[in-house]
């Protein structure tokens, strides 16, 4: 077989897959090169995959003064990379998730490829990840897309939306295991749909597979994982496929007790007294006004990083459509001409249950917390719209390829023109830049309230490191009285976390350190800290 062959057999029919996926990588590199800063969160993910703790739970520990870190990036670089003398074990990953509350997987790849590098911290270990993880994930929306009927041209369609979208891209942009998790819900759906069309002893092996990782990955996917079982167990059950139900239920019995045996964990993590599963519960049990609050906040992000913000007028408009096409045609006809019906109700009820048992219990306002459906929504709405406009708009082909590709025009154009791109923190950059070009010679105090809090200084990781020096201190700063190296200064970058009253610090340091009699706050840039000059006439 020569090289045309090959080319003919086994790459042609995938040359649309591939142009997508390099588009798409293009698209990931160039969101993740333009990446600013980091969320504290982020920070906290390498740390936890690589910091060998003491207590074993993976937070910054920093050492108080009279230490200080010279240089000042010191302190950081020992907690988000692997040292030189550090021998490949992977016990740390697992006792640092026990004592979190996420389980492993995602931190185990950035342990593995963060001991390939040693030493080295670099957005592109955590983008690599996502990276790899958002190609997979477009090839599942295209094989879900394929699987459920969809055309040639509209899978084409939804391929060029995922690639572009803001929401999508925001996700490659943010170094935690949300992209991964999107990835698995995806295929997972495709993964159900498939055997549900075409049953067979190898898929239940992949899904099973696929509910491990899954489950190893966020707790939030087990979320969706039960309500996508609960719908395709109740159409097993109206289909009388009872042997199909038990082979499911047998495989999703496997797969709990292997994520259980893997990491035990979990079940203190879901049903321990002090957890984030203790909080999710209580927010089971709060007060409807809370859970409408939390159902317009991320009904409004999906809107407007996905839809451009005109998704409530699609939804309006397809209704319209509907009971026009009801009382025309009847909805028994009308029902009868749905393409795979069963599979869409499927997947399509379980991401609208995922929507609101998330907003019931989540633990605060992220819409990070949708992340994980968003492919599959991606697939659901738009070939909604393809099917409501060849029904009432037009049925002529072509007219049809131009009226959506319009409107997904329009819907990405708004999306990217309303997308704050979040997780690239262009906000900090100027506060970044200015400390590095100005005050990159001073030495920094950190003054915090208490140890457990020094985590809220990760967020001024990128600042810190381009300082001479840091010397942290608890509460207050009295043993700026014996160092001598630092009283004598002149100027000071000082840190301060929002829960220390920063006007009584300054007065202490004023009584240790009379030379300094200015205190200036030097911008924004963080959610938990302060940033001051301090200097003398």
């Amino acid at each position: 077989m020569n090289i045309r062959e090959i080319y003919q057999k086994y790459i042609a029919p995938h040359n649309a897959e591939i142009i997508f996926c390099l588009i798409l990588l293009v698209m990931s590199c160039v969101v993740i090169m333009f990446k600013k800063n980091y969320h504290n969160d982020e920070i906290f993910s390498y740390g936890s995959a690589n910091y060998i703790s003491d207590d074993g739970v993976g937070r910054l520990n920093v050492k108080p003064a009279p230490y200080t870190y010279t240089p000042a990036g010191d302190v950081f670089y020992e907690y988000l990379t692997v040292q030189e003398e550090d021998p490949f074990q992977i016990a740390h990953v697992w006792e640092n998730q026990a004592s979190d509350v996420h389980p492993p997987l995602y931190y185990l790849c950035l342990y593995v490829i963060s001991f390939c590098f040693k030493g080295v911290f670099t957005k592109w270990i955590g983008g690599g990840i996502n990276i790899i993880c958002i190609l997979l994930a477009l090839i599942a929306v295209r094989k879900l897309s394929a699987i459920l009927g969809h055309s040639e041209w509209e899978t084409r369609l939804i391929s060029i939306f995922f690639v572009l979208s803001p929401g999508i891209l925001m996700q490659v942009a943010f170094m935690r295991m949300y992209v991964m998790a999107m990835c698995e819900v995806t295929w997972l759906t495709y993964l159900i749909i498939k055997n549900k069309q075409q049953e067979s002893d190898k898929y239940y092996v992949l899904i099973g597979m696929l509910c491990v990782a899954g489950g190893l990955t966020h707790y939030y996917f087990l979320i969706y994982l039960f309500f996508i079982s609960a719908f395709y167990c109740l159409y097993l059950v109206f289909n009388r496929k009872i042997a199909s139900l038990f082979k499911y239920i047998i495989t999703m019995a496997c797969a709990g007790g292997a994520v259980c045996a893997i990491f035990p964990a979990i079940l203190s993590h879901i049903f321990g007294g002090e957890s984030r599963g203790k909080e999710s519960f209580d927010n089971l049990h709060g007060d409807i006004a809370q859970l409408w609050d939390k159902i317009k906040f991320f009904y409004n992000k999906i809107n407007s990083l996905l839809f451009g913000g005109i998704i409530f007028l699609l939804c309006v408009w397809a209704l319209c459509v509907i009971i026009y096409m009801v009382r025309k045609e009847g909805i028994i006809e009308l029902i009868g001409k749905c393409r795979n019906l069963n599979s869409n109700l499927i997947y399509g009820l379980a991401v609208i249950c995922y929507f609101l048992l998330t907003a019931k219990i989540s633990v605060g306002h992220n819409e990070r917390y949708v992340y994980p459906v968003f492919g599959v929504m991606i697939v659901g709405v738009l070939h909604g719209v393809v099917v409501v406009m060849g029904r009432y708009i037009s049925q002529n082909k072509k007219e049809l390829q131009k009226i959506t590709i319009l409107l997904m025009t329009v819907m990405l154009f708004l999306s990217i023109k309303n997308c704050g791109w979040d997780y690239c923190f262009y906000n900090s950059d100027q506060l970044v830049e200015t400390i590095g070009m100005q005050y990159g010679h001073l030495n920094a105090l950190c003054v915090v309230d208490s140890v457990k809090h020094q985590n809220k200084i990760r967020e001024r990781f990128l600042e810190i490191c381009k300082l001479k020096s840091i010397t942290f201190f608890e509460k207050n700063v009295n043993e700026l009285e014996n160092m001598e190296h630092l009283r004598d200064n002149d100027m000071f970058i000082l840190y301060v976390t929002d829960d220390v009253n920063v006007e009584e610090i300054v007065r202490e340091i004023k009584e240790y350190c009379p030379q300094i009699d200015l205190c200036e706050k030097l911008g924004e840039g963080s959610r938990y800290t302060d940033v001051y000059l301090l200097s003398g006439n």
